[in-house]
């Protein structure tokens, strides 16, 4: 399989680009990028409490048996000291939505097979984490395929997981359509088909991806439960008091400036959402006063719900990494080139809380280009560095280098 090099080719965001050199200015905002940085040392330090193991568990476990699942045999094991996890996550786009959703998956199924060959005395679980809080309905109702764009036509403001998994029929139908003489697509209709069945958008792409990749031991965690946000509430509170991400991120983004980059993301003031009848509203702070929607909180009033409550605190972007890694026994984070640029924003923050900063790894690369097509587009005169560039660019450097032969130049055109 041809190999192209990323960082010549596509990546285009000045961050990723320094992280990833030899000497690179940002190289203290994480504490490594590849699998070489972990070692022995590293690993007994990753490890939470036996509490924590079984919560996890439990939780787990539940979900798993809320969507009719077989509980994954692996499961059991996340209650044991030198169990790790190999986290990565997404939105719950529709029907997966962009390819590289199933390619995150299948980066951290890989990592955690090649970590076991190299320290077979403790055991790795691949993880999916559902970004079931996240409100933005838009991002996950469409997705493109063959350039025809598929999406359902619907405002909300409802944490996504809790969507009713029947507004995403009318996708499915068009993707039956589309692929109706293709055989293929007949596993795929079937899973998706009976995970419009399930009771939330949460549980049915549970069921869809847990469906397609059973036997890889990928674990799914849908971290929106009151036990596991216990777990997190001293954070939540710490925010509450001293907004602690906000001034810890300003201090990095600040260094990042001085280095000549611009940050991937700014923090808010208050970097916590309120879960409410489904619904998750920003908590502003304005002198003192907690305002959520049309309701206002004192610092006393806000802790007390915080206690009693903890299931309707929501992390927003840059609070939801600390979480992750305050309930996991995690090792690394696989992600996308945005979000590994901003998670370099977050090394002082999980510092000034004292949580564990994982690995960086970007998820892996591929597409798929069928042999007759790549065969033509050599005969064009292009390399296979080429399919990263604009259709505007190509357009231009096949003219520049177009022979005296005579080419019927309406079918290139078409081609590219």
């Amino acid at each position: 399989m041809p190999e192209i090099p990323l960082f010549k080719n596509f990546y285009k965001n000045p961050i990723l680009i320094d992280l990833f050199q030899e000497e690179s200015k940002l190289k203290n905002l994480h504490n490594g990028l590849e699998l070489s940085f972990i070692d022995i040392d590293f690993l007994k330090k990753r490890d939470i409490s036996k509490d924590q193991r079984y919560t996890l568990y439990n939780v787990l476990s539940e979900q798993y048996s809320n969507c009719g699942l077989e509980i994954p045999k692996n499961l059991k094991s996340i209650k044991n000291r030198g169990v790790f996890t190999i986290t990565t996550g997404h939105q719950l786009c529709a029907f997966g939505g962009p390819q590289y959703f199933i390619h995150k998956i299948i980066s951290v199924i890989k990592i955690a097979e090649n970590l076991k060959v190299k320290y077979k005395e403790f055991d790795f679980i691949p993880m999916f984490w559902m970004a079931s809080e996240d409100h933005d309905f838009q991002e996950i109702s469409s997705l493109n395929i063959f350039n025809q764009n598929l999406s359902v036509n619907q405002k909300d403001s409802i944490g996504v997981g809790k969507l009713k998994p029947e507004i995403f029929s009318p996708i499915l139908e068009e993707l039956k359509e589309i692929f109706k003489n293709d055989s293929r697509f007949n596993y795929l209709e079937s899973i998706f088909s009976s995970a419009l069945n399930q009771s939330n958008w949460s549980n049915a792409t549970r069921y869809w991806v847990n469906e397609i990749f059973k036997n890889q031991n990928l674990l799914i965690i849908d971290a929106d439960d009151s036990r596991l946000k216990k777990i997190f509430l001293p954070i939540f509170q710490k925010e509450l008091e001293q907004q602690f991400i906000h001034s810890s991120v300003e201090k990095t983004n600040n260094l990042i400036k001085g280095k000549g980059f611009t940050p991937k993301i700014n923090p808010r003031k208050l970097n916590l959402f309120y879960l409410d009848d489904n619904q998750r509203h920003r908590i502003v702070l304005e002198n003192e006063v907690f305002k959520i929607s049309n309701r206002e909180f004192s610092k006393e009033q806000i802790l007390r719900e915080l206690n009693s409550s903890p299931e309707k605190f929501s992390p927003n972007v840059l609070m939801r990494p600390l979480y992750q890694e305050s309930i996991l026994p995690n090792l690394i984070y696989v992600g996308g080139p945005s979000e590994i640029a901003y998670w370099t924003q977050l090394k002082s923050s999980f510092q000034e809380v004292t949580i564990n900063y994982p690995i960086l790894i970007l998820r892996d690369h591929f597409f798929w280009v069928e042999r007759k097509t790549l065969s033509k587009w050599k005969d064009l005169g292009f390399s296979i560095e080429d399919l990263s560039k604009e259709p505007d660019e190509l357009l231009k450097s096949f003219f520049l280098n177009l022979s005296s032969n005579s080419i019927d130049l309406k079918n290139e055109k078409e081609l590219l």
